[in-house]
């Protein structure tokens, strides 16, 4: 063997993959073989699932599988699944649940920068704005119309007060996205 302990996260579980994945019919075969080592199995009907995979937050096969109370997820949460071998559910990471097909309604006129971020909290952030359907810019400009910062210290900072752009924490742009609906930037937590 490949020394690889036996994948057991899908052990007895009915797995549905959308329509709406942005996969190859190969990249189907290999997941579909993976969940089967698992024991686990590809079903084809929402209502034979327990873990319904898509890529967007709609569609009447994502509508029934979150009202009959499925594990709903994307990719990117059947890939930690896969990789870690361990059942989380996916609601615990936003970027774990399909997104929303033309963003957050009103990002999409959004750029937003990031200050005092690094590392992985970084790129998830960049990926969130991207999800949400801002554009996400790496430097700070005049036309920026938002600033998501860890601290208010730094050059961009500064910058976002003398050009009156918002500036606010992750928080904001988090609870937006788990809402799917912009928050009001005046509350005392942004």
């Amino acid at each position: 063997g490949s020394g690889r302990q036996k994948l057991t996260v899908f052990e007895n579980k009915k797995v549905l993959l959308s329509e709406d994945l942005p996969i190859t019919p190969r990249l189907r075969s290999i997941l579909e073989e993976l969940i089967a080592s698992g024991d686990g199995k590809l079903v084809n009907a929402v209502e034979k699932c327990d873990i319904y995979i898509g890529q967007y937050r709609d569609g009447a096969n994502y509508i029934r599988a979150a009202q009959a109370g499925k594990h709903v997820g994307n990719l990117a949460w059947l890939y930690h699944l896969i990789v870690q071998n361990e059942w989380t559910s996916p609601l615990r990471r936003l970027l774990h649940y399909p997104i929303p097909r033309e963003g957050i309604p009103g990002f999409s006129k959004y750029k937003i920068a990031l200050s005092n971020y690094g590392g992985e909290a970084r790129i998830y952030l960049e990926n969130l704005i991207t999800a949400a359907g801002a554009t996400y810019t790496k430097s700070m400009k005049a036309e920026n119309t938002h600033l998501i910062t860890a601290r208010e210290t730094g050059e961009k900072c500064e910058a976002a007060r003398d050009w009156n752009i918002h500036v606010l924490n992750h928080l904001w742009i988090e609870e937006s996205y788990a809402r799917c609906a912009e928050q009001s930037m005046t509350l005392d937590r942004y």
